[in-house]
């Protein structure tokens, strides 16, 4: 059964109704086995790993544990393989230094608010006495 790049695409959506079905078929694939292609790690094990532990919607899915196969296969690949997690990793602490930077940066007041040369006026509402 190929799993090609169309396949891996599908998996890195965020909707879980779309994605569902490639999650049933990888399940299914993964009944009686141990790798998705060959007796290995594998390189299309390496790239579904990393995909659907970067989807948080699919993460989720896997977490859960109502797909027994899929569930086992990707605890399997993250503990026999802890060295594949170094690219997730990368990626989120990529994430958190941005977000860091951002916060220490202060707050951005830039609202791209049309039409204010004639001045801006500002509302409050009235506090409950």
């Amino acid at each position: 059964m190929a799993f090609g790049d169309a396949f891996i695409a599908a998996l890195a959506g965020t909707d879980f109704k779309a994605i569902e079905p490639y999650l049933l078929k990888l399940d299914r694939h993964l009944t009686l086995r141990s790798f998705i292609d060959g007796y290995s790690l594998s390189d299309t094990d390496q790239k579904i790993w990393v995909t659907l532990r970067s989807n948080k919607v699919a993460n989720s899915f896997v977490k859960r544990a109502t797909l027994v196969n899929l569930a086992r296969w990707f605890t399997y690949v993250e503990v026999i393989y802890p060295e594949i997690q170094t690219e997730i990793e990368t990626a989120d602490n990529a994430i958190r230094r941005k977000k860091a930077a951002q916060s220490k940066a202060g707050a951005g007041y830039n609202l791209a608010l049309q039409e204010t040369e004639k001045g801006v006026v500002t509302r409050f509402h009235p506090e409950p006495s």
